[in-house]
């Protein structure tokens, strides 16, 4: 930065004056010229360096100054009085892009968008005015308009303009954002003025258009379709490209930018003519070549989903920037709203229409709700309800089907139609030719299980794709709209209604299928409450029945009176009178053990077939629900058309993996058993398996307790002619060999010999009591007191230290074995001395008019746990086994001796009264 002298000059005497006042000294009269020489050159010395220093601190002030102005940040220039710019600072260059060639010399008009601004500051400045935040526009090197704020004032010498002083300030993105502003507040305003579809489309083009200087606009919206792009409104477009543009779609293969940036929902941004005929060839025919001009297209988005598009087209303009871009998706924001509170309030119209005609179809589902409940459980009356509902004001026919046990057809429920006449051949077609699941329109729709709506029907393409066999009846009935729906429950199909208007009657409306689905949903709900009551009766029948068959093999004595139950509850389960339960004997085939409704010559054909081998491990039921079509029993084939068998199940009988057998059922046609059915069956298989094993190890353990007890009753009896001879030797060896020595070894072995004898008498009375002979009586007229007086006694030699008592009441005859009772008496006289703890034993009998009681007592204990089976072959008390003298059948066999009788032993003790024992006997 240059200055001229006379600003240098004044500089410097300004900052001498400032710096130091230098004076010369006072001459003194005393004073030669000399001296007066000497002081003028010492003050000129004086002089020199003040300036010396004012001008060496005067430079470092401009510099600091030539600083502050290369790297102020705020555009600086000067212009001549002739508007040629001077100077201007890196700021300001670098603010409109030139370099200082370009810039410096040159007229500031150049620079200036608007001459007559530039004009009037100059006139001013030459006036002598001082110019604040004056608005101006001024054109960069880039061609962009960059708006600026001015400050100025002007230099002048000796009363002259000589150059301006100026400050510029680049308000651009102010001004810019300011204006948007105000254009966004002018859409939105006439956004929310509009009212109707034509005033909001118009608010969004037309004034759109007019707010942001746009040469073309055009608003596209979506079809509910989600496929179909329609040119609802357009400024600007020629005639030429409209016929382009009205309807296009999404998936089509010619493609324009309204219609991309909906499928991608993101901005869609163009700068040139070339760059559109690049990515869109097909338009070239419909753009003007030459014409400079960009084209943005952005989505209108509505909660993430792109309900339409706004393209826009600028004529010689720069390429939009990112403040421009996002002005405009601020504004494509605006406009998506304004489409989406249109569509709002055309739904709350339409929601109001849909009420009005919902609170209709809500009484008539009300009513059909009403007929379905009084229907109750009737299934058939329920869909008979529907038809008739629906042939009264809103269809010409109507026909329910529900699906077959197999799940494979539908069978007809009813079907109906306005003239009884065509009712009657509607049925008759239908019942003719069963529809199947999957194959049709109705068939489909249940494999779907998905409503199907057709709202209008072409008579020759229906005819076309019919099934041939109900052609003949469709040509003459041609439905020319139909409504299919299946009937849904809990996740299952149970079938499927289908309604259909003839003409001249018109197409099913929307909410004439509504209703037609409403009326099915409430019939499906119908029908499954009927089923699951049927089915809860169903459930408490079979329950009932395995509950029966349950008691009766409990209860049964033997396998085949289960077998006979198993079949009685088949015949009851299933209807059918044939059955059969076959199991494996000692050979390795199965044979017949019972059967209802089967010949002997049938029996015999099929003897010994089964369908699994014994060792197979993992058997499972195997069905024939048509006898004809299974390749693996045709060797059977004359049996079972001569025994009339046209299905036929194997059940497995079996434990574990053990295979016992298998259960038969049998139906005279071909017939398919449901689950249900089959799990029945299996549950009464299981029963008779169970049984089977439960008797069969019964016979064997009988068989082997059989043989074990005549085994021990034929070693007794064996046993005692050894024994004979043993104790006849001994007792002649004592009779003929005298001496203690001798004597002593006789003596024992007679007494151990006859201890064997009662042994074997007491294991044969066993044996008698478990093969079913029981104890052999010799009945005679006794006094009971003479047996029992004779075993006291006995007993008394052999403890005499024990104290013995008899008491007898009243008459004690009678005819009784008095062997066998003084046995009796013998064994339980001799448990209680042996178990009385040292005190007394009574025997106590009494006599009354038909018996004689009995009491035996003594002061021991019997413990608890022993007591229940006392009386049971080898048991009692376990202190007593390591010094019994006999097998532990001495009580079991006095029972079965009072028993032979016709009397009861029982037995109490506790450990105040001591234990007694208690039986009555009998006089005859």
């Amino acid at each position: 930065m240059t200055s001229s002298f006379s600003e240098e000059t004044s500089k410097i005497h300004h900052v001498c004056a400032t710096h130091n006042e230098v004076r010369p000294p006072e001459p003194r009269a005393s004073d030669s010229p000399s001296q007066g020489i000497t002081l003028e050159i010492a003050h000129r010395s004086q002089i020199e360096r003040a300036l010396r220093t004012c001008l060496r601190e005067l430079r470092e002030k401009e510099a600091e100054l030539s600083d502050f102005v290369e790297n102020a940040t705020v555009g600086l220039h000067r212009v001549g009085p002739d508007g040629t710019i001077l100077w201007a600072n890196p700021a300001e260059l670098q603010m409109l892009g030139y370099a200082a060639d370009e810039y410096i010399g040159q007229p500031i008009t150049k620079f200036h968008v608007d001459a007559d601004v530039i004009a009037d500051i100059l006139a001013r400045l030459h006036q002598g005015e001082i110019l604040h935040n004056r608005a101006a526009r001024m054109r960069a090197k880039d061609g962009s308009v960059r708006h600026v704020l001015i400050d100025s004032s002007a230099y002048r010498e000796d009363g002259a303009f000589v150059h301006s002083r100026c400050f510029m300030r680049d308000v651009t993105e102010e001004v810019t954002t300011s204006r948007r502003s105000e254009q966004l507040l002018e859409v939105t305003a006439a956004i929310a003025d509009a009212v109707t579809s034509q005033e909001v489309f118009a608010a969004i083009v037309d004034r759109i258009g007019e707010a942001i200087d746009a040469s073309s606009v055009g608003l596209f919206l979506l079809d509910p379709d989600g496929n179909t792009i329609r040119l609802a409104r357009s400024v600007g477009y020629h005639d030429d490209a409209k016929p382009h543009l009205l309807v296009t779609t999404l998936d089509g293969e010619l493609r324009i930018p309204a219609a991309d940036c909906i499928r991608c929902t993101d901005a869609i941004w163009i700068n040139s003519r070339d760059e559109l005929v690049e990515q869109y060839p097909h338009l070239a025919n419909v753009t003007t070549p030459g014409r400079n001009y960009r084209i943005a297209c952005l989505p209108l988005v509505v909660r993430g989903r792109a309900v339409g598009s706004i393209g826009l087209t600028f004529d010689d303009v720069d390429p939009l920037g990112d403040r421009e871009r996002d002005f405009l998706r601020l504004v494509a924001r605006y406009s998506a709203q304004a489409i989406e509170r249109l569509r709002l309030v055309d739904a709350e119209r339409s929601a109001r229409a849909r009420a009005e005609a919902a609170a209709e179809r809500t009484r008539i589902l009300s009513d059909a709700a009403h007929a379905f409940t009084e229907a109750g459980v009737n299934i058939a009356g329920v869909l008979s309800t529907m038809a008739s509902n629906l042939i009264d004001g809103h269809a010409d026919s109507a026909a329910v089907f529900t699906m077959s046990e197999a799940g494979d057809t539908l069978e007809v429920a009813t079907a109906q139609h306005r003239d009884p006449v065509q009712t009657a051949a509607i049925r008759a077609t239908l019942a003719a030719y069963p529809v199947r699941v999957g194959e049709g329109l109705l068939g489909g729709a249940v494999a779907a299980g998905e409503p199907l709506f057709l709202r209008s029907i072409d008579r020759e393409q229906m005819l076309a794709a019919a099934d041939p066999r109900y052609r003949a009846h469709l040509e003459r009935h041609h439905p020319t709209s139909m409504a299919i729906v299946p009937l849904r429950a809990r996740g299952q199909t149970l079938g499927v209604v289908t309604a259909s208007r003839e003409p001249p009657s018109p197409s099913f409306t929307d909410e004439d299928f509504a209703l037609v689905q409403g009326m099915a949903e409430r019939a499906a709900l119908a029908m499954d409450n009927a089923r699951l009551h049927r089915a809860d009766q169903e459930a408490r029948a079979r329950a009932e029945l395995l509950y029966r068959l349950a008691r009766e093999v409990i209860a049964a004595e033997g396998v085949e009176a289960v077998f006979r139950a198993a079949l009685d509850a088949i015949r009851q389960a299933l209807g059918t009178d044939r059955s059969a339960v076959l199991t494996y004997g000692r050979e390795e085939r199965m044979r017949f053990r019972a059967w209802r409704g089967l010949s002997a010559e049938y029996r015999e054909a099929v003897d010994g077939h089964s369908p699994w081998a014994r060792s197979e491990r993992d058997v499972r039921p195997f069905m024939v629900p048509d006898v004809r079509d299974e390749e693996s029993m045709r060797q059977f084939a004359p049996a079972f058309q001569t025994e009339g068998i046209g299905a036929l199940a194997f059940f497995p009988l079996s434990i574990g993996h053990q295979l016992l057998g298998k259960l038969m059922v049998y139906f005279d046609r071909p017939r398919a058993m449901n689950a249900t059915e089959v799990e029945l069956v299996r549950a009464i298989a299981d029963h008779v398996a169970v049984a089977v094993v439960r008797f069969t190890a019964d016979d064997e353990l009988r068989n082997t307790v059989r043989f074990n007890e005549l085994f021990a009753g034929v070693l007794g009896h064996d046993l005692r002619n050894p024994l004979s001879a043993i104790m006849t030797a001994s007792q002649l060896a004592m009779m003929h060999t005298p001496g203690d020595k001798v004597m002593k070894p006789l003596t024992r072995i007679v007494s151990s010999s006859e201890r064997m004898r009662r042994m074997i008498e007491q294991l044969l009375d066993f044996t008698r009591v478990r093969v079913g002979q029981g104890i052999p009586l010799d009945r005679q007229l006794i006094d009971l007191a003479h047996p029992v007086r004779q075993v006291m006694d006995e007993l008394e030699d052999a403890h005499p230290e024990r104290k013995l008592t008899l008491q007898v009441h009243g008459d004690v005859t009678g005819r009784w074995d008095a062997d066998r009772l003084g046995q009796v008496f013998s064994n339980l006289v001799a448990n209680a001395i042996q178990h009385g703890h040292g005190q007394e034993v009574g025997v106590r009998l009494e006599g009354h008019a038909g018996n004689v009681y009995v009491e035996i007592h003594n002061e021991g204990l019997i413990p608890e746990d022993v007591l229940p089976s006392i009386f049971e072959p080898m048991s009692g008390r376990p202190t007593r086994r390591t010094g019994s003298r006999g097998l532990g059948l001495g009580l079991y066999i006095s029972r079965e001796i009072v028993s032979a009788h016709g009397g009861a032993v029982t037995v109490s003790s506790d450990s105040q009264r001591g234990t007694t024992f208690q039986f009555q006997l009998p006089r005859d």
